[in-house]
């Protein structure tokens, strides 16, 4: 067996005795050594990886693909995937049992920090945390800008203890969806909803106009106690897919029959003297007057039939929860049900984040970017100057039909009013009404009553009387560039900052960026190279010293876990994290009847070999046979 003994002899010198070269077993190959245990080292430069990728749902096995693309392959990394997953291990027990003091710690000190930061947790009688409601200083500042139409819907799934996870969700002034706030509940009980309603009215400092949900019975009575003076209005797809479960099989399966309820039901410029007449004309003809679903739908119509909110702005026909619901499947793709709860509010985090660099990117391209425009009137011009550019193409369409395909067939001056009568391509006719000296404009179809933007119909009229500008009155603000500016809320982007000044995450990312410039200027030449490893691995040695006598390794690792959760490690823990919740959403949905056959219907069934038919028989008991 291969082994070297050395002895030290009288003047302190070590001197080989023995030595033998002969192994008893194969040697490494080369290609096998940067797995071996002695060349894999997981450093605190890895470590630091792992933690940022996993901030933006990226896992051990992933980053350790990304990791090996950066430097050459996986033979160039140091370390083995395995490597990877053993260090997200360590991660999740670091925080195993404290991170529900963990998020309640973080959010407390940076709620001290920033005044705008609104946090408040409630615990059970055992000291486990059963509620969370959060809301940071800009999203206060978007819902005095953008929350005149809220909606809000439950999700499930998103966390290991199945708490139920109840964002805010609005529409900014480019159509975007936007989070007011967010909560988690342990229950979806009258009790929870009104804890988190009670604390949404007081960080934003006041509620709604509208309230958008599903049927849920609970919101229900929650909303009514807590938003007294909310217009509370059901999603009508939720309402319009039960359809067919509660009438008769031949019916369901009825063209016709539900082409003409939808014209009755998802029509935006109806009125509810229209809605009445069709509903019971339908419901004559199909003679469902026995029908007690249909019965209890008619009886609410007040709270989700656009024809009874004829004279109600909805922010961007948000008559859906398909906003939230859009929202809560952003939110599922970055969290999961086996998430602790510091990653989750840190995914979180990160899912808003994005939303603001959206809305930022967005706001720059609105003040950097001139639309081109479809005509030569300077209404055009006026308009693109006040809206953001996805409105303002809206309103472009507008100017264009209004010039090109709406004609004004009469003009009645009345006074203080003047009354046109206006015809569309569609040869339909629709009444403006327009107040001399304010020029403020009215028409029948109800468009900026309902969206906050004039109808074709009105710049059909402002056209034709050669009026160069939208009124002033009907430039609704939340659409305008400077929606934010107009508030009189500043927000603080508190978890930026409170990110920034913990991790010098500035100072980091200028050097990451300069050093893949050097990169990419260096272009694989090994003379440009050279220098820049020798510059690093003098900064290396340097560093790795004073991180010795900081404490080393281990002190090292310490620290990124802290980083990665935002917060030191709990001396105490006095509240623990919830036991698993029991909610509607937490298991397997049970399946309707509709589901089941649908499912069975595209199921392949098994065919007889003889004849080829799928009837339920074999070669054996073929008829044919």
């Amino acid at each position: 067996m291969a082994r070297i003994v050395f002895k030290r002899d009288k003047t302190g010198r070590y001197v080989v005795t023995t030595f033998e070269e002969a192994h008893t077993h194969c040697l490494c190959e080369e290609s096998y050594k940067p797995f071996l245990k002695v060349n894999r080292k997981l450093d605190v430069g890895y470590q630091q990886f792992i933690t940022k990728c996993s901030k933006v749902n990226v896992g051990a096995s992933k980053s350790f693909d990304i990791y090996a693309e950066m430097v050459g392959g996986v033979e160039n990394v140091g370390c083995t995937q395995q490597d990877f997953k053993n260090y997200r291990r360590e991660v999740l027990a670091y925080m195993q049992g404290r991170d529900a003091q963990m998020v309640i710690s973080k959010y407390l000190d940076i709620k001290c920090d920033y005044s705008d930061m609104y946090f408040e947790y409630e615990a059970n009688e055992k000291d486990q945390l059963a509620r969370v409601f959060w809301a940071d200083g800009v999203a206060r500042q978007k819902f005095c800008a953008f929350g005149d139409v809220v909606s809000f819907n439950a999700t499930y799934k998103t966390n290991r203890y199945s708490l139920v996870f109840v964002p805010f969700t609005g529409i900014d002034n480019h159509k975007k969806c936007v989070t007011f706030a967010a909560a988690l509940i342990a229950k979806e009980d009258v009790e929870s909803y009104c804890w988190a309603l009670r604390h949404f009215k007081i960080a934003m400092g006041s509620i709604p106009r509208i309230t958008v949900t599903d049927q849920d019975p609970a919101m229900k009575v929650a909303i009514t106690k807590e938003f007294p003076e909310t217009r509370h209005r059901y999603c009508m797809w939720h309402i319009m897919t039960k359809v067919s479960d509660k009438v008769s099989p031949d019916l369901a399966r009825n063209e016709e029959f539900r082409r003409e309820l939808n014209d009755v039901v998802w029509n935006d410029s109806a009125t509810s003297e229209y809605f009445e007449v069709a509903w019971k004309g339908v419901i004559e003809k199909y003679a469902l007057h026995e029908n007690a679903w249909l019965k209890r739908t008619y009886e609410e119509r007040e709270k989700w039939v656009p024809a009874c909110f004829e004279n109600v702005f909805m922010g961007g026909l948000l008559r859906t929860t398909s906003r939230s619901e859009a929202e809560n499947r952003i939110f599922r793709t970055n969290t999961n049900k086996h998430m602790c709860l510091s990653e989750f509010f840190i995914r979180l985090e990160s899912t808003i984040r994005k939303q603001w660099i959206i809305e930022a990117d967005l706001s720059g391209a609105c003040n950097a970017q001139t639309p081109p425009f479809k005509t030569q009137l300077r209404i055009e011009q006026d308009a693109a100057a006040q809206y953001t550019l996805t409105v303002f193409y809206e309103v472009q369409d507008n100017i264009c039909v209004g010039c090109f395909d709406c004609r004004v067939r009469s003009v009645k001056l009345d006074g203080p009013i003047n009354t046109y009568v206006v015809e569309d391509e569609y040869n339909k006719i629709f009444t403006v009404i327009v107040e001399n000296g304010t020029d403020t404009t009215t028409c029948t179809c109800r468009m900026y009553t309902r969206i906050g933007l004039l109808c074709s119909h009105a710049y059909a009229v402002l056209i034709y009387e050669r009026i160069d500008q939208t009124p002033p009155q009907h430039i609704n603000p939340r659409w305008t560039k400077t929606a934010l500016k107009n508030t009189n809320v500043v927000g603080n982007d508190s978890l930026q900052h409170a990110r920034t000044s913990s991790t010098n995450s500035n100072q980091e990312s200028t050097i990451v960026n300069l050093l893949y410039r050097c990169l990419g200027l260096a272009q694989g030449d090994s003379s440009k190279l050279e220098p820049i490893r020798k510059t690093l691995e003098d900064f290396e040695a340097t560093l790795s010293e004073s991180g010795r006598e900081l404490g080393g390794p281990d002190k090292g690792k310490q620290v990124i876990m802290e980083s990665y959760c935002g917060v030191p490690e709990p001396d105490e823990i006095n509240v623990h994290p919830p036991p698993v919740s029991s909610n509607k959403g937490s298991g397997k949905r049970m399946r309707t009847a509709k589901e089941i056959a649908m499912k069975e219907q595209s199921k392949k069934k098994r065919t007889c070999k003889t004849c080829g038919l799928a009837t339920g028989h074999n070669s054996r008991s073929c008829p044919q046979k």
